[in-house]
């Protein structure tokens, strides 16, 4: 019997898994996560700036502290859009091993994709060659991965994020309109030469969303008060709900927003552009509703880390 921890140093937030492995089965023993905002400024600036890295070396120090005293030996760690993207990323990571003797591997794109998508399909019942397309949508960046059964056949990573958008197009509150439009434009002559490429492919059975941003929206939709991973995995919604959402969204300032059930107060500046950027790949793909799961990059790294690629118990 063996506990681990897989942590994922995101550009909004970090989050941990820890697991217990027990042969080739493994089940939860906690699930941790912290809004950060450690990409705050990379796309503008092209480094991790002072503030954010503190409140990164403090979260990991807290998370691993944490999962110690659960008897975790082997602590899995992934960086993903800011830190690839940063000037200063070799100087973070150094930063990160002194403070807190943990080793940060950085993940590039096409990786992050494929760990998401393991993560995601890992316990759907999908034939062999089924089209499926897992979309994750974080803080920096937006994965779209399009597989044949369990098998990654396509990954794509592109520069398009809930932070990284906000930044570059949202700074009235509340949101103007025209911003928005821009933004959604913006994404869409980014995202749009790839959907049309992909959709010359065979059709796509099924779509899977994955990441903070997909996961808020559906809790927002279930008007949680209170998280909860059984009803969000699996749950699906469409086109016109995410188009009622954002007109919700838009229709507040930034302290009303804060107070939709659902929606964690700290992600109520960038939710909306993370809800924009759905809205376009919905629209751009045709597509009219969306499967959520809570398991992705984290339950990848597990599985590929740990050789779990037999379906376990989670």
């Amino acid at each position: 019997m063996r506990r681990i921890a897989c942590i994922d140093i995101g550009t909004n937030s970090i989050r941990m898994l820890g697991l217990e492995i027990n042969r080739d089965r493994f089940t939860p023993l906690i699930r941790l996560m912290e809004i950060t905002r450690l990409g705050k400024g990379v796309d503008v600036n092209g480094v991790l700036n002072r503030q954010s890295i503190e409140r990164a070396k403090h979260t990991l120090r807290d998370f691993k502290e944490k999962g110690e005293d659960l008897g975790i030996t082997a602590f899995y760690v992934a960086a993903t859009s800011a830190v690839r993207d940063a000037a200063n990323k070799k100087e973070f990571l150094h930063e990160i091993k002194d403070s807190t003797g943990l080793t940060v591997e950085v993940l590039s794109g096409e990786e992050e994709a494929k760990l998401s998508f393991i993560g995601a399909v890992f316990e759907e019942p999908l034939e062999e060659h089924e089209p499926v397309m897992v979309i994750d949508i974080g803080g920096g960046s937006t994965e779209f991965i399009l597989g044949k059964g369990k098998e990654p056949a396509v990954l794509k990573s592109f520069d398009v994020g809930a932070v990284r958008m906000t930044e570059k197009y949202i700074t009235a509150d509340p949101i103007a309109v025209k911003e928005y439009n821009a933004m959604l434009e913006g994404v869409k002559r980014i995202i749009g030469p790839f959907i049309k490429e992909i959709r010359q492919t065979d059709p796509i059975d099924q779509v899977i969303g994955v990441g903070g941003t997909v996961t808020t929206l559906a809790a927002m939709l279930l008007k949680m008060e209170i998280y909860d991973i059984e009803k969000i995995q699996g749950f699906t919604f469409g086109l016109q709900q995410l188009r009622g959402l954002i007109g919700e969204m838009l229709a507040k300032k930034m302290d009303e927003r804060k107070k939709i059930p659902g929606l964690q107060p700290k992600r109520a500046d960038i939710i909306p552009a993370g809800a924009g950027i759905l809205l376009c790949i919905m629209e751009e793909m045709e597509i009219d509703e969306i499967k959520v799961k809570d398991s992705d990059l984290l339950l990848g790294m597990a599985i590929t880390r740990e050789g779990l690629m037999k379906k376990s118990t989670v």
